[in-house]
């Protein structure tokens, strides 16, 4: 929206705009299409959970000791034996 209208003034105000206006509207537009971008980017990275694989057992037995809690010394793989 700030993007259209900035581009609107742009175009009915040309001949009546300096370089420095025309750079100022430049500015304001792209920054207004990068933060549109950055805006489209977060509502998809904010999907990612909502719109996951449905979940799946696991077999604790098969996961590495740091992620299934058990102790170091109960760790079959643990080198401190």
């Amino acid at each position: 929206m700030v993007s259209s209208y900035t581009q609107l003034l742009e175009r009915r105000y040309k001949d009546l705009l300096d370089q420095d206006a025309k750079d100022f509207i430049f500015f304001a537009v792209d920054g207004a299409n990068r933060m549109q971008h950055l805006i489209n980017d977060l509502l998809d990275y904010s999907r990612v959970t909502t719109r996951g694989k449905p979940f799946v057992k696991v077999d604790l037995s098969t996961v590495p000791w740091p992620c299934n809690k058990q102790s170091p010394e109960k760790d079959p793989g643990n080198p401190a034996h």
